[in-house]
């Protein structure tokens, strides 16, 4: 906004190449968009957004791994046995 409550170009531009690093667009596309002539110009103005959505990435990531329910399971398929009491596939007879 130009402060007057009335949106201008620069603030259309910078929402537009906002939403695409949002949107997970490459950053060389980015720039070509923008019509920037280097990543480096891209990234140091609109890098702050690209690293709050790493953040945001890592803590999501973060919280799956701390989930109980996303414990790794073993490798070897556990049977059961008549009875329903489980046993490992080494114990298995075939």
């Amino acid at each position: 906004m130009n402060g007057k409550g009335k949106l201008d170009f620069h603030s259309l531009r910078t929402s537009f190449i906002n939403l695409l690093i949002a949107l997970g667009v490459d950053p060389k596309t980015v720039q070509g968009m923008a019509r920037h002539e280097t990543i480096g110009q891209t990234m140091d103005v609109y890098g702050r957004i690209r690293n709050e959505m790493m953040k945001e990435a890592a803590e999501k990531l973060g919280a799956l791994f701390n989930k109980s329910s996303c414990q790794p399971q073993s490798s070897r398929q556990i049977h059961a046995k008549s009875d329903g009491e489980p046993i490992s596939d080494k114990n298995a007879t075939a």
